[in-house]
């Protein structure tokens, strides 16, 4: 067996906090992430979506990708612990300590590509297609104008949560939990602190989307009516 250890996870549930108790380092701080303390840790390994993958650059690798299958086939003969935490709660503990901020700042730098993904996320069957740009110019006015007033009434934390839940959706179904021949954690002490660290999280526009998470109405419209029945 290789002499590295995969430390699987959902996004929000933990991998960090356990790796640094492995470590007898301090893991128990509430409400921070500890992501930034192991900067040695590669991007293309968060889910293991690539065919061709850099090599680990320590002992220890973090991944959100939490089928053994798929992580065996990428890493070959290596020790797989997986943390299991509940997937809702794990998702919005990571959106509201970093992935709100994170899609601003994305959505700031890459304002083209995502007015392109704010259309598609609130156009109904019977919108134009629109792939890119160029085709998000070429639309009539009547559909980009009402995408810029649908957007200009609904909070960013709606859009970015909403592309949280729906993505990794998305993503456990390609690659669903499959632990058989993993080791699953049950370290008391860790998992008394992250199940602390989850139940302290809660959001209103998070849990609209989960429960709207793959409407037939666009999650826009959808919230825009809840808050007119609410109000």
């Amino acid at each position: 067996m290789s002499d590295i250890t995969v430390i699987a996870f959902y996004p929000g549930g933990g991998g960090n906090r356990y790796l640094r108790k492995l470590l007898n380092e301090e893991f128990t701080t509430a409400n921070v992430a500890y992501d930034y303390k192991f900067s040695n840790q590669l991007f293309n390994h968060r889910y293991l979506l690539d065919d061709i993958l850099e090599p680990p650059r320590s002992k220890y690798v973090l991944t959100h990708c939490m089928n053994y299958s798929r992580i065996r086939s990428v890493f070959g003969d290596v020790d797989v612990k997986m943390i299991l935490t509940d997937f809702k709660q794990s998702i919005r503990r990571e959106w509201m300590l970093n992935g709100d901020a994170m899609y601003k700042q994305k959505y700031t730098e890459n304002q083209e590509e995502n007015t392109v993904s704010a259309y598609n996320g609130i156009s109904d069957e019977n919108w134009p297609v629109c792939t890119n740009y160029a085709d998000f110019l070429k639309l009539p006015t009547r559909y980009k104008t009402e995408v810029l007033a649908k957007l200009s009434i609904a909070p960013d934390e709606l859009m970015s949560a909403w592309a949280a839940i729906t993505w990794h959706n998305k993503y456990y179904i390609r690659y669903p939990v499959e632990s058989t021949g993993a080791n699953v954690v049950t370290d008391v002490d860790f998992m008394d602190v992250i199940s602390s660290e989850l139940a302290r999280y809660s959001n209103d526009i998070f849990d609209f989307c989960w429960k709207n998470s793959d409407p037939a109405v666009p999650i826009v419209d959808l919230y825009n009516r809840h808050i007119a029945e609410r109000d």
